[in-house]
C-alpha cells in the first residue's frame, strides 16, 4: 500500500475533476530532485479562514490543510489552532463519505500536540472512531490516516501527565473509574488484531523459500 503524497477531497463539480484527472505531473526537465518550496502562511489570516461559518465543502477543508501544512510550528501549536478545528471540522466524524472521515484525522493529527489536546479528544471518545475506522473501513485513506492519528496520540500519551498520573502507586480506584482506562490499550489491542488477521494471508503471498520455519 502506497502513501499518497497528500490526501485531497475530490473537487465538487466536473470541470474541477477533469482538471484533476489531466493534470500533468513531472520533473522539471534535467532534474534529479524536486525541491521542497516553502510556502509562507499568515497566521491571522489561517485563524480569520478557521473562524469563517461556512459549508464544510471539500475547498474549505482542502484550504484548511493547506494552511495547516505551512503555518510555522509555533503556530500550529497555537491552542485556539486546536480548538478551531475541533469546534469546525468534528461533524465530519459522521460523514458518509471516507475521504471527509480521513481529511478529518489528518486536520486533527497536524494540530494535535499536547496532552490538553489529547485529553480533550479523549473526552469526545476520538479513540472509540478511529478504532472503528481501523477495524470497519474499506478505504485505504481513512485507515491510514486514523492509524497515523493513533500513533500521534500515543507519542503523547507516553510523554503526557494522564500516564503518570494512572499509573502512580496508590492509584488503582482511579484506574477503575476513570474514562480512559480504554485508552491506549484498545487501540493498541485493535491495531495487534488487525495485524494478526492479514498476516496469514501475507505469509501465503510469500514465496515457499521466503517463509519463516513453522
Amino acid at each position: 500500500m502506497e502513501r499518497p503524497n497528500k490526501l485531497i477531497l475530490p473537487p465538487p463539480d466536473a470541470r474541477g475533476r477533469l482538471r484533476e484527472r489531466t493534470k500533468f505531473h513531472n520533473r522539471p526537465h534535467g532534474s534529479s530532485k524536486i525541491k521542497k518550496v516553502n510556502i509562507e502562511v499568515d497566521f491571522d489570516e489561517a485563524l480569520t479562514h478557521l473562524e469563517q461559518e461556512n459549508e464544510l465543502s471539500a475547498a474549505s477543508i482542502n484550504q484548511t490543510a493547506f494552511y495547516l501544512k505551512n503555518l510555522e510550528r509555533r503556530y500550529r501549536h497555537d491552542s485556539r489552532v486546536f480548538e478551531l478545528v475541533v469546534l469546525k471540522y468534528m461533524p465530519l466524524l459522521h460523514h458518509s463519505n471516507p475521504f471527509y472521515r480521513a481529511m478529518l484525522y489528518r486536520l486533527l493529527r497536524l494540530t494535535t500536540h499536547s496532552y490538553k489536546n489529547l485529553l480533550h479528544l479523549l473526552l469526545l471518545h476520538i479513540d472509540i472512531y478511529l478504532i472503528r475506522s481501523l477495524d470497519a473501513s474499506e478505504c485505504d485513506d481513512e485507515r491510514r490516516e486514523a492509524l497515523q492519528l493513533i500513533c500521534t496520540l500515543l507519542y503523547i500519551y507516553q510523554k503526557s501527565p494522564l500516564k503518570q498520573f494512572l499509573h502512580s502507586p496508590g492509584k488503582e480506584s482511579l484506574l477503575k473509574e476513570s474514562a480512559f482506562t480504554l485508552f491506549p490499550k484498545s487501540a493498541l489491542k485493535s491495531i495487534t488484531e488487525i495485524a494478526l488477521d492479514r498476516l496469514p494471508r501475507m505469509l501465503e503471498n510469500l514465496d515457499e523459500t521466503k517463509k519463516p520455519d513453522k
